[in-house]
């Protein structure tokens, strides 16, 4: 059994460096000098234990954020195979009274799926599969058919990210994937639930790849073979 209030505790002194070397936390440069819990609640008890809190980041320049984590918790005497190379995601190792490391819960298997639940309770999976290349974000796809969107960023009011494929879709777009599941708390949206299209691209990566094609080549896009415009129409 982990101690969840052991757990607390000690994040204040963890969480401004674990934050600021993720690339969905848009810190960059600048140094945070303190983190601070909105709200935090026990979903799991136990080992491994599962934390879910949102907390307001106080930058040096007097900036703030708030940020949405779901933390994990598990004895650290033998590590388990899910952390093997993930240091980003790797909060702290605490050696005493009983090693544990915290870590961040979406590359968890397991608790992955309890942070499913939170939005979807009653849809069952089996293979998990975090995505770790985000920008704002983080996701995890469920058996190749789902994917679960967390918004790390958090703020008041409807994230256009879940608003607008809603309303496009009750408006009678067919080609816009509606939400099979959305989280709200306290006016903000946590977290979506939306079909995975095995073999898809999204937009920003056919954009992305198509300026860099036009840049290193240093032709016009239409001549390079990489324009984007066709695409755009299509999407």
């Amino acid at each position: 059994m982990i101690d969840p209030t052991r757990i607390l505790d000690a994040l204040p002194e963890h969480l401004p460096e674990h934050i600021a070397r993720q690339r969905w936390s848009g810190a960059g440069e600048r140094h945070i000098t303190g983190v601070t819990a909105r709200w935090q609640e026990v979903v799991r008890e136990g080992d491994p234990l599962l934390l879910w809190m949102v907390v307001t980041a106080r930058f040096g320049d007097g900036a703030e954020q708030d940020y949405q984590l779901f933390l994990g918790a598990r004895s650290a005497e033998q590590l388990p195979d899910f952390l093997s190379g993930k240091e980003r995601e790797t909060v702290a190792f605490l050696p005493e009274p009983q090693p544990v490391v915290v870590y961040d819960a979406l590359v968890d298997p397991d608790l992955a799926i309890d942070v499913l639940h939170l939005a979807a309770p009653d849809i069952d999976a089996v293979v998990r599969r975090p995505i770790v290349l985000q920008h704002s974000n983080s996701s995890v796809v469920f058996d190749e058919t789902s994917i679960l969107k967390v918004f790390r960023k958090v703020a008041p009011g409807p994230n256009p990210d879940v608003e607008v494929p809603r309303t496009l879709a009750e408006r009678g777009f067919e080609h816009v994937l509606p939400p099979l599941a959305e989280l709200h708390r306290d006016g903000a949206d946590l977290l979506v639930l939306r079909e995975f299209l095995v073999g898809s691209t999204e937009g920003w990566e056919l954009a992305r790849a198509s300026v860099r094609d036009v840049l290193a080549s240093g032709l016009a896009p239409e001549e390079s073979g990489a324009d984007f415009a066709p695409d755009a129409e299509r999407l």
